[in-house]
């Protein structure tokens, strides 16, 4: 089994690995679109990118259309209002949180 820096070395076409080594390159943009299933995460390539960017060192800001990060932040606080309702709800009760089903 080779590591990765072996299989980077062993690449004859190195181009995008020139790209993100040079001293120019500070920094890969991932687009993370749509928020709830973001392409670059389902995609070898982009992977292959962003494994690069941090082999290299460099920065990996990520980024996201207004809309998506509206959409993101209504579920986060959707998910969190529920999840502190329940709790909420346990502790005027007086009840411990128990694993069931074992």
């Amino acid at each position: 089994m080779m590591s990765m820096d072996e299989m980077v070395a062993g690449r004859k076409d190195k181009g995008f690995e020139r790209v993100i080594n040079c001293e120019s390159c500070r920094e890969t943009l991932v687009l993370l679109e749509p928020w709830f299933s973001p392409r670059p995460t389902s995609r070898v390539w982009c992977l292959y990118e962003i494994l690069l960017t941090i082999m290299a060192g460099r920065t990996i800001t990520v980024m996201s259309p207004p809309r998506e990060r509206a959409a993101l932040s209504k579920a986060l606080t959707e998910v969190l209002d529920s999840v502190w309702w329940v709790r909420s709800r346990r502790r005027r009760q007086g009840r411990r949180w128990m694993v069931t089903g074992r």
